[in-house]
Order: C-alpha cells, then structure tokens, then sequence
C-alpha cells in the first residue's frame, strides 16, 4: 500500500512535510501474531504501527533516516516469537523491537534484555511485564489500577455476589489476583471462578455452573473470540445475568462474535474513540483516511507507542540503546491518541480508566 499517496498533504501535524528521507533507515523489529487466533490483533498493532511510521517517514523521518519497520510472525506461540527476536536480532542487527501479547513478550524479554536491546510490548496485561527488565516497556493500562478500578466500580453499581470466568493465558489472568483482593476486600463475594483454556468456544458446562450459582453478575476476562462465543452462548442459555469486563471487552472483534448478545456489557477502558482531545481527533482522521474505518483502542497504543519511540530515538546520536532507554524513561505527560502518557520506573503507562458499554453496535462511555 502506498500509504504516503494516501496522506499526501492532508496528514494532521505532520511537521516538515519534505519526504526526502534519504540517509540509512531505522529498523524496528514488530513480533506480531499475524496468524492463528489472535490474528485479528496483529492487524490492529499493525495498523496503528504502519500509520505512524507514514507519518514520521512523510516528514524528515527521525533525524533524517526514515523509520522502517520489520514484520515478524509469532502466531501467538512464544516459541515462535523467541525465533522471530533471533532472526531479527542476529541476522538482521535489529536493536529496536515491539511486541505483542504477554506470553511473547515475557519469552522474549530475557533475551532482548541480554542483548540491551529497547523491546516495547503493545497492550499486554501480566503484571509480570513490569519487572521483565529494565530495556523492557509497555504502553497499556495499569493493570493493578484497572482491576481495582473495576472492583470498586462493580461493587459500587450494588453487585455483591459474582461470578469470575477467566481464559487460561498470561494475560487474561494478570489483573485476576488484584481483582478479587479488591473485591473480597470491599466485602463482597465471588460465588464462582472458573478457568477455560485458550481458544476454547464451547463453554456450556462452565454457564451450566453459572446458571446453578445465579450470581448477580458475571466477570469475564478472556479474549475476544473466547468472550465473544461465551456472551452468545449465555444469551442461548437464557443467562441474562449482568456481565462485566476488563479493557479488552472494547474489542470489535467481540461484537463481531457475539453480536446482539453484547449488548449491555459494561468494561473498563482507557480510550474514548469518540473523545474531544484534538490529538485523539486528529489521528481518528488520518486513520480513517488510511483505513476507512475508526481506530479502536489496539492501533491507538501501538500509533502512541511508535511516535513515542521515535521521540525517544531522535535525542540519542548513533542511537545507543541506553540512550533510548534513558529517553523513554523520562517520557511525562505526552499528549497521544490514548491521553495523556507518562513512564514509571518499570517502564510502564498508568492512564485514565472508566466505564464504557455497548448498546446497538456502538461503544460509549457508561453512565449509570
């Protein structure tokens, strides 16, 4: 796709608009899971990723040297994405990597944390992300502080006794242990917590278990696809129980599983699509321009994340990796797509968290 043609002169903010990149591009590695199940999220990542990399490119790139970045496929198995990291790193003398997906990313972190090599996760939810090493970054929510957000919020709205169903990954498990301390702490009660495997789609004996307990409301923390089929198949079952969500209940993709049986969910989430902050208006913009279509809150963290790397990267000279490093660290109140974005110590983004639902096909914020 030429997507420079695309933009042309139109792209907003787009700073010096020469396009004569000429001087030896910047390679960034991007471990993806481009097929398989998570598929779909690949694509997002992509998205938001092959966006800003048109916009920085369309400029004078960063310091003159165009941004390029270098697709690798993990299919969502750590295995293969330890694989994409070598081949990156060792035939390629790729120094600069984005990843997503927990599992990946924690597989690959020790050893791009050998090689001091700057790896920058998209979105992944394990806590364990936070001490996976000091090259290590990641632009998500807080996971501690979204499910503590939560659990206050569910609690508040009068659910006292829940059910929890959760998906047997890294991170779909990692704000699960926070979100039950919070929630036996205010004094209420979980009456159910069941696990599924990954990529499960028949989950009639765990809504079984669901229905016998009659819960006042259902907590699921799975993907999509598995969350998706679970909303279908509670709603064939005559389980019209509240359900509530973590950040990744906002993904289309779910509506598209599960369509009409969505409808009422309440999740937290930290991007407004439909937010009045010019930033997040101007990338909607060129991101329908590009796309056709409006950004969910995947290609928004992956567009920040890339414009912030190449922030980072445009005060280092040679680019030395502890130069980066040092530069993303000291990242404050960057005003991105997603709100405001600060670094902490760990290398991770805290941001704003509220409710949102969905109602006839559309996401919006939730007002009680």
């Amino acid at each position: 796709m030429a997507m420079l043609a695309i933009f042309g002169m139109a792209l907003s903010g787009c700073g010096n608009q020469t396009g004569t990149v000429v001087a030896e591009p910047i390679k960034i590695g991007t471990i993806l899971p481009l097929t398989g199940n998570n598929s779909y999220l690949g694509q997002y990542i992509r998205e938001g990723i092959d966006l800003a990399a048109a916009k920085i490119n369309f400029g004078n790139g960063i310091n003159g040297r165009k941004a390029e970045m270098v697709y690798e496929d993990s299919a969502g198995d750590t295995a293969k994405g330890v694989s994409a990291y070598q081949n990156l790193a060792q035939t390629q003398n790729v120094k600069l990597f984005f990843s997503s997906l927990s599992g990946v990313t924690l597989a690959v972190a020790p050893l791009s944390e050998a090689d001091k090599n700057i790896l920058f996760n998209i979105g992944s939810a394990s806590p364990k992300i936070s001490s996976a090493g000091d090259y290590v970054f990641r632009h998500s929510v807080n996971t501690d502080e979204e499910a503590d957000f939560l659990a206050q919020s569910i609690y508040n709205l009068g659910y006292k006794k829940i059910a929890v169903i959760v998906e047997n990954s890294e991170g779909t498990q990692g704000p699960i242990p926070e979100f039950i301390k919070k929630f036996n702490s205010l004094g209420g009660e979980i009456v159910l917590n069941e696990t599924h495997n990954y990529g499960e789609t028949d989950f009639r004996t765990i809504l079984g278990k669901v229905k016998q307990k009659n819960p006042a409301a259902i907590v699921d923390s799975s993907f999509a696809v598995s969350e998706g089929n679970l909303l279908k198949q509670a709603r064939e079952m005559k389980i019209f129980t509240q359900w509530f969500g973590f950040y990744y209940s906002g993904d289309p993709k779910v509506l598209d599983v599960a369509r009409e049986a969505m409808d009422g969910i309440i999740f937290s989430q930290f991007f407004d699509p439909s937010s009045n902050s010019s930033t997040t208006k101007n990338y909607q913009q060129d991101f329908k321009r590009m796309y056709n279509k409006e950004s969910e809150y995947n290609s928004a963290l992956a567009y920040d994340g890339l414009m912030m790397l190449s922030k980072a990267i445009g005060k280092c000279t040679d680019l030395p990796n502890d130069c980066i490093k040092n530069e993303l660290y000291k990242i404050k109140n960057y005003d991105g797509a997603t709100g405001m974005i600060s670094f902490d110590s760990n290398g991770d983004t805290s941001k704003e968290i509220f409710l949102m639902t969905e109602r006839g096909n559309v996401f919006s914020k939730y007002n009680k």
